[in-house]
C-alpha cells in the first residue's frame, strides 16, 4: 500500500496542499536557512498552541543553510533533490509543493521523473518498491490553490494565521518588503481577504519600486489598486 509523504514548510503552498492532498507524513526538513529558521520557530509555536499537533509534523535536521545563495533570490542549489531523497524513507509516493509560479528546474516534471528513477534504482537494490515523486499542482496559481481550500469549507482567517511566507519577518509578521510576500497578499486578496490600510500602502509601495522584477499577478494587482486608490 503506497504511503504519501508530503514535503512541508509550513508556507502557504504547502499547508494549503497538505489539506487539500491529505498525506500520510508531513515532512519538515529543517535546513537552518534564516527562512526555515522562522518557519520551523512558527511550527514550534502552532505545536505549542495546540493548533497543530505534537505528532502531526515528522522533523527532520539536514543543515544546508552554507549553499544558500541570498544574492540569487535565496536560491538554494540541490534544494529539492536533498529532500526527496530524505523522504525517501518515509514513503513511496512523494508531494514537491510546486504550483504554478514555481520556475526553479526541481519543482518540475522533469525533475520529479528523473529523481524517481534515480531513486527507485537505487531502492531496488533491496528489493523495495519504487518511489514516485508527484506535482498535483503545479499548474495551479497561488490565487486559484487558496480558493481549492476555501471551496472545500475552509477557513481564509485560518488559512492567513498559520501560514509563513516571509524571508525577513519583523517581529514574526510579515515584511512586506520581499517576493514571497507580495504572492501571499495577492492569492489572499484576490479570495476576498481584509487587509488593513497599513499593508496595502507596503504592497503598492514595495511592488511600485520593483514592479519589474514582479511576477505578472503581482504587477496586475498593484495596477488595479493604484487605479482604485487615486
Amino acid at each position: 500500500m503506497s504511503k504519501k509523504v508530503m514535503l512541508y514548510s509550513g508556507g502557504m503552498d504547502s499547508w494549503l496542499i497538505s489539506k487539500l492532498w491529505k498525506p500520510d507524513v508531513k515532512l519538515f526538513i529543517r535546513i537552518h536557512t534564516p527562512n526555515n529558521e522562522m518557519e520551523y520557530k512558527r511550527l514550534c509555536s502552532l505545536i505549542d498552541q495546540g493548533i497543530i499537533g505534537k505528532d502531526e509534523v515528522k522533523v527532520v535536521e539536514m543543515d544546508l543553510s552554507r549553499f544558500e545563495r541570498p544574492d540569487q533570490n535565496y536560491f538554494l542549489p540541490l534544494r529539492n533533490l536533498h529532500f526527496v531523497t530524505m523522504a525517501a524513507h518515509y514513503g513511496d509516493e512523494i508531494c514537491l509543493g510546486a504550483t504554478g509560479s514555481s520556475t526553479h528546474f526541481d519543482k518540475n516534471e522533469t525533475f520529479a521523473t528523473k529523481a524517481s528513477d534515480v531513486i527507485s534504482y537505487l531502492q531496488s537494490e533491496k528489493g523495495e518498491g519504487p518511489v514516485k515523486i508527484v506535482l498535483p499542482y503545479k499548474d495551479t496559481t497561488k490565487t486559484q490553490l487558496l480558493k481549492l481550500y476555501l471551496d472545500q469549507g475552509g477557513d481564509i482567517n485560518e488559512a492567513y494565521r498559520q501560514t509563513v511566507s516571509c524571508y525577513t519577518p519583523v517581529n514574526n509578521k510579515p515584511c512586506m518588503s520581499c517576493t514571497s510576500c507580495m504572492s501571499k497578499f495577492v492569492a489572499f486578496y484576490n479570495n476576498g481577504y481584509k487587509f488593513d490600510k497599513e499593508d496595502i500602502d507596503k504592497f503598492l509601495t514595495y511592488v511600485g519600486k520593483t514592479f519589474d522584477k514582479q511576477k505578472h499577478d503581482v504587477q496586475a494587482l498593484y495596477l488595479k489598486l493604484k487605479e482604485e486608490n487615486k
